[in-house]
């Protein structure tokens, strides 16, 4: 048997990816409450993130060499809603997975957000402290601090926006957007939210690289520029085969829809992981055309 390699949220948009590209070179455990659907060839384990012993009972059955922790409530409004699940998947569900890295001796990769910054920088490096303006961004900078102080050799990778079609029954970024434009009427999106998106193929392929290199700390993912939500879902809507023109820009007024405040500026700086990845980085355009 080769080397394992454990993914919370295996069945997730994001952790799915990854499970797909780490099967080229690992044994691949995927650990969630629901199976979803799961790779030829992947073990599936019941487990709530949230719950110490069910983790710690994971780990000390399967002992993985490296672990990825994917797993989140992801859903900005929800998290506003629903402060006490947020809290408990996103930081003591961090927390159970890191306490038992740091025990066990795996490998971790742990996901964070640029949810952590106000978004009032103009980019914002690694070495920037956390301001959140949104509870999920308060919940990711919270599991941050403990992943890094109960396994001190973690990589926490700070995303901004991943884009791409789930190979899991997963909703997106592009099928949500796909299925509102099956339907009549525009669509708005925000000019004033400014991103830097990775497509999910590039990711994966980062983060697998990660796995073996001589790494510990924050490393931010993302494309070589930045581009608003407008830009993008006009983009996208394109290459999807929509009229463009459907996706008109959001009149503020209409921002009170929301429920919980976003931060205005995710532009974050690559250029540490440029330098650190053989993957290389793509721009908004590239990488949205990778994805097709």
């Amino acid at each position: 048997m080769g080397r394992k390699l454990l993914v919370f949220g295996g069945s997730g948009f994001i952790g799915g990816k990854i499970v797909q590209k780490a099967l080229e070179s690992w044994d691949v455990l995927i650990a969630s409450r629901s199976g979803g659907r799961i790779p030829a060839g992947v073990n599936w384990h019941r487990a709530d993130i949230s719950d110490k012993g069910d983790v710690t009972g994971l780990f000390e059955t399967l002992k993985p060499d490296a672990c990825v922790n994917a797993a989140a409530l992801s859903q900005i409004d929800r998290a506003e809603e629903d402060k006490d699940l947020a809290w408990k998947i996103n930081v003591e569900g961090a927390e159970n997975v890191a306490e038992c890295c740091g025990t066990f001796g795996s490998r971790q990769i742990y996901f964070s957000s640029d949810a952590v910054y106000d978004g009032s920088a103009d980019i914002y490096k690694e070495s920037d402290m956390p301001d959140p303006v949104n509870y999920y961004g308060k919940t990711k900078a919270a599991a941050e601090k403990a992943v890094l102080s109960l396994d001190p050799e973690a990589v926490v990778v700070r995303i901004s926006l991943v884009l791409g079609f789930p190979v899991t029954d997963v909703p997106s970024f592009y099928t949500n957007l796909r299925d509102k434009l099956k339907k009549p009427g525009e669509l708005y999106f925000p000019v004033d939210e400014y991103r830097t998106p990775v497509d999910v193929l590039t990711l994966s392929e980062c983060v697998v690289e990660l796995i073996d290199k001589d790494f510990r700390g924050v490393l931010h993912i993302g494309s070589t520029d930045h581009a608003n939500r407008y830009e993008l879902a006009g983009l996208i809507a394109e290459m999807m085969g929509f009229d463009k023109d459907r996706v008109g820009i959001l009149n503020p007024d209409r921002e009170g829809q929301k429920k919980a405040p976003r931060h205005k500026n995710g532009i974050i700086d690559v250029s540490k992981a440029r330098a650190l990845l053989d993957t290389p980085l793509l721009s908004v355009d590239e990488g949205v055309r990778r994805t097709f």
